[in-house]
């Protein structure tokens, strides 16, 4: 910002005394001209290279000093700027009396100081005001009051010296008291007046005649169509305005507030235009320095924090929630604080009941958890997933209606559509896959990993299903394990404790092992058995039941060169037996013999 100069002062200077000297000239006249209380100021200025376009906020003040103290008199004006950034104001001009000529009565000196509204600029330094401004004051040298001498003139009289008698000389002075009576009898005012106390008067007609506008001043209060404001300003309907209402328009932008007892109130702008809400600069007029906040767009489309929003609400930036979200009148989205500590969910109805719960769930999907009151520790990801738990703890169910019906059961995971779908209050089960364990009810300790795994099982504990169907007709039976598609689908409703790997079993099947089925598996290779001595000698030999493939070591007979190969070690053993038995009397004997050769 360049500082003001000398020659923009001279210019001032001329202006002011033209104005001044004008209305000085006619001040002679019958009608004395009241002189304008306005001073011509010009000056340049040189904005940022990123202020926008458009007039200029600037505060222009007066002071007494050079530097310090405390402005006599203020005036905020827009200023318009040509493409060298020169610019004229007329100070004075938004003020009703223009620049008070008391500021110049005292004879001392006056400065002048501008500041414009754009970021980076300071106050510049202050102008020292020459005698032309104080013509402003000269203005009142030939009146009284403001009024020129003919306005305190007699009706009726052309002189406002004493009259005459016959002789010519002075009549004696009248008594105060006539004098007042002939006053008020001769002196006419120029206008007449209708007026009501407190209302604001306007002019009725051309001649110069008053009375009531649609304001009235109720106290320090403001009223428009009401003798009873109770606010600063209070605007009601009037004769030619059936609704409340307060605008402001430039030429073509506008916006309205209105009110009314049959559409209620409302707030309207231009159509073609966005509304924007934001912050302005230090100053009441200083609209250059808008930041802008919010819009609504013309097609109603609503931007916090960008001024393109592509959808209803356009939010860019954090979004603070500490209640509910509601999709067309249902909760989808809730977090602590209606929720109990810890509590968690996303869905229509998800947690629905969790202001009577302790805490500690997740619920993401429609219904989840929706009718816990007293579980807690619960992850529900899923429509419907664990919709009907009450008081289950630990619990986690991830697929559509997975642990469906569970109520009370704890520590159960199901990963899988309708998984544990309807257990009740089974505990500690863990069904991976879709409807793995959907009939359980009460049974637990219960691993299901495959689709249907444990399908009909509904209070068998303790077993385990890997694959596909694995166990699929188990019920009631327990400590099962079964891995594989299809293993131990043939065993029967109640047995327990078997153990099939790749093999559907049988019916009867019960604390039995299979692996493989006979006729698809025909090899068997077993590391670790080959070369590998037994512990103790004399073991029974293991043989193979043909037909079924069941091993064994009873009756085993049937298998001949097992029988021969086992006659076979037995006869040697007992050969070794006596072989041993031979040496040791051979032993005894010489012994013997070197007894006797020793004593001779």
């Amino acid at each position: 910002m360049r500082p003001l100069c000398k020659r923009r002062l001279l210019v001032a200077c001329f202006l002011c005394s033209a104005a001044v000297a004008g209305a000085q000239q006619t001040q002679g006249t019958a009608a004395v001209t009241a002189v304008p209380r306005l001073v011509h100021f010009a000056g340049s200025f040189h904005p940022p290279v990123n202020q926008p376009a458009g007039p200029v906020g600037a505060t222009f003040a007066i002071y007494s000093e050079q530097e310090g103290g405390t402005p006599l008199w203020t005036e905020d004006q827009n200023v318009e700027l040509d493409a060298s950034g020169n610019y004229t104001v007329m100070l004075g001009v938004t003020k009703n009396g223009g620049v008070p000529p008391e500021l110049f009565a005292v004879g001392e000196a006056r400065w002048l100081q501008v500041k414009f509204y754009a970021p980076g600029e300071v106050d510049l330094s202050r102008v020292l005001l020459v005698s032309v401004p104080y013509a402003l004051k000269a203005g009142d040298a030939d009146t009284l009051g403001g009024k020129p001498a003919s306005a305190y003139l007699l009706a009726g009289s052309s002189t406002s010296a004493q009259p005459e008698g016959p002789s010519g000389a002075a009549q004696p002075a009248q008594p105060e008291a006539a004098l007042s009576a002939r006053t008020a009898a001769g002196v006419k005012p120029a206008f007449t007046s209708i007026g009501t106390t407190n209302y604001v008067p306007k002019f009725t007609d051309a001649s110069g005649d008053v009375g009531n506008s649609v304001m009235f001043q109720n106290g320090s209060n403001i009223g428009v169509g009401t003798t009873a404001a109770g606010i600063s300003m209070d605007v009601r309907p009037t004769a030619t305005s059936p609704y409340a209402q307060l605008g402001v328009a430039q030429t073509v932008d506008y916006m309205t507030l209105f009110a009314s007892d049959t559409f209620g109130p409302a707030f309207y702008w231009d159509p073609t235009k966005a509304l924007r809400f934001g912050t302005g600069g230090t100053g009441l007029y200083s609209a250059t320095q808008f930041t802008e906040y919010m819009r609504i767009q013309p097609n109603g489309y609503v931007g916090i924090g960008t001024q393109t929003p592509a959808a209803t609400l356009d939010v860019a930036g954090d979004v603070n929630l500490s209640g509910s979200l509601q999709l067309q009148g249902t909760t989808v989205l809730q977090f602590p604080g209606g929720l109990k500590a810890g509590d968690i969910s996303v869905g229509p109805g998800a947690l629905s009941n969790a202001g009577f719960g302790y805490g500690g769930n997740t619920a993401l999907g429609s219904y989840a958890l929706s009718s816990n009151t007293a579980g807690m520790d619960n992850t529900a990801v899923g429509a419907a997933t664990l919709s009907n738990n009450l008081a289950g703890n630990d619990n986690t169910a991830v697929g559509n209606s997975a642990l469906y019906f569970n109520s009370g059961g704890s520590s159960n995971t199901s990963t899988g559509s309708y998984a544990l779908g309807n257990n009740t209050t089974g505990n500690s089960n863990t069904a991976t896959g879709a409807s793995a364990l959907p009939f359980n009810t009460i049974g637990g300790f219960n691993v299901a990993n495959g689709a249907f795994a444990l399908f009909a099982n509904t209070s068998g504990a303790s077993n385990t299903g890997f694959g596909a169907y694995a166990l699929d007709n188990n019920i009631t039976g327990m400590g099962n394990i079964a891995i594989g598609c299809q293993a131990a689908l043939n065993v029967s409703s109640g047995n327990s404790n078997n153990i099939h790997i790749g093999s559907q079993g049988s019916s009867t099947d019960n604390g039995t092992t299979r692996v493989g089925t006979p006729g698809t598996q025909t090899s068997t290779f077993i590391a670790g058995i080959a070369g590998v001595t037994l512990p103790i000698a004399g073991e029974p030999l293991v043989c193979i039941d043909p037909p079924t493939g069941q091993l064994g070591t009873v009756n085993c007979a049937s298998n001949g060169a097992a029988s021969a190969q086992r006659e076979v070690i037995e006869q040697q053993q007992r050969q070794i037996q006596a072989q041993g038995q031979q040496i040791a009397d051979l032993q005894q004997r010489l012994s013997r013999l070197e007894s006797l050769i020793a004593s001779k």
